[in-house]
């Protein structure tokens, strides 16, 4: 903790909770996507293959998320372009470029789900 004393209110500010459940991402995002030990890119899995296009996109940004959370990617790295969506979800047509779900951001960088998402995000990929 950094050397505030005890006693300034500020202290409350400090947490040591993670802005997302940890093992439900374990949980539900491996079923979708993994991330390659060696190279750090996203490996489907069997609910990828057979998941709608959003939940798709949903599960690659997630990865972005984790595996920046692994090390493996920069937080300047999480925010994907259209393009890299398109290839990765093995989309046939453009990736939508806006989007109803709310645990998804359009940066100036590209696309991504902040931290504070991941959890709504988890939901949407557990939901039918």
């Amino acid at each position: 903790m950094g050397t505030m004393a005890d006693d300034d209110p500020l202290s409350e500010m400090y947490t040591d909770e993670r802005p997302h459940d940890r093992e439900q991402a374990v949980e539900t995002l491996s079923d979708f996507v993994q991330v390659d030990q060696d190279t750090g890119e996203p490996v489907p899995q069997s609910e990828f293959q057979d998941a709608t296009l959003e939940k798709r996109i949903v599960a690659l940004l997630l990865y972005r998320q984790i595996a920046a959370e692994l090390g493996e990617l920069g937080e300047d790295e999480i925010p994907v372009d259209q393009e890299w969506l398109k290839t990765k979800a093995n989309a046939e047509h453009t990736v939508p470029g806006t989007w109803d779900l709310e645990f998804i951001r359009e940066t100036k960088d590209g696309h991504k789900t902040p931290p504070h998402s991941v959890d709504a995000a988890l939901e949407y990929l557990e939901g039918p």
